[in-house]
This record gives C-alpha cells, structure tokens and sequence, in this order.
C-alpha cells in the first residue's frame, strides 16, 4: 500500500505523499497484528522500524538477526520473544509487561518510532 501510495505515477494519492515521509515508515501491532508489523520489518524495505505485542512468529527469517529498531512487546507467561531480542543485532529493545493497556501500546510505540527515526536510543523507563 505504501509503494503503491508514494509511486509517481499515483496521481490521486499526491496530497498524500506531501505527509508521509518515506525514510520514517514504521508498522506497530498488537497479537497477530504484531506478528504481521514485525515481519513487515523483515520483509518490506519501506518499513524502518516496529513495534510488536505477539508471543508468535512463525517465519523462519527470525532465526536470523535483524538490524533494524525493534520493539518486541511480551507478557511474563509467555516470553516467547525473548530469543529473537536475544539474536538481534542492535537497536532491539525487550519490554515484559503482566497487562499491556491500548494506551501503554500507544505510548511505548509512539515513543520508541519517535526514537529510533531520531537515531537515539528509546529509553521506555521514564515513561511510565
């Protein structure tokens, strides 16, 4: 969608294309969205960074590591990404939270892209 929106030829889409800002494209999700917005990161050479609550991922492109930002969002019970945050190469950053609220999501997520498209570090505990 995003290819399709920035191509020149999208004549109906340039009020859009003056908003996004192609090197600062990240995908953030919750559950199975999450499993979908961290493989957009290994898949697509548009996305830059992600956010992603998920205690799955399926693809075999995890047992290699990722070196772009990431924000692998897990609960205590089931820490299943814990092992990809252990492979990643840089700019990873595990968070392991018992009850993750939309807005704590929103906050984490928003903070962290805000981070990573400054080339800081994203320091999540003087958020909360």
């Amino acid at each position: 969608m995003i290819e399709q929106l920035l191509s020149p030829h999208q004549i109906n889409s340039a009020p859009l294309q003056a908003h996004i800002r192609p090197q600062q494209v990240g995908a953030c999700g919750y559950g199975f969205g999450g499993s979908v917005a961290l493989e957009l990161l290994r898949r697509s050479h548009l996305v830059t960074a992600a956010s992603g609550s998920t205690n799955y991922l399926a693809s075999q492109k995890w047992a290699s590591p990722c070196e772009q930002p990431q924000l692998l969002i897990q609960s205590p019970a089931n820490p299943g990404l814990s092992p990809i945050f252990k492979r990643a190469r840089k700019r990873a950053y595990l968070y392991t939270t018992p009850q993750l609220t939309p807005a704590k999501l929103t906050t984490l997520s928003r903070s962290f892209f805000a981070a990573s498209f400054a080339y800081q570090p994203f320091n999540f505990a003087q958020l909360f």
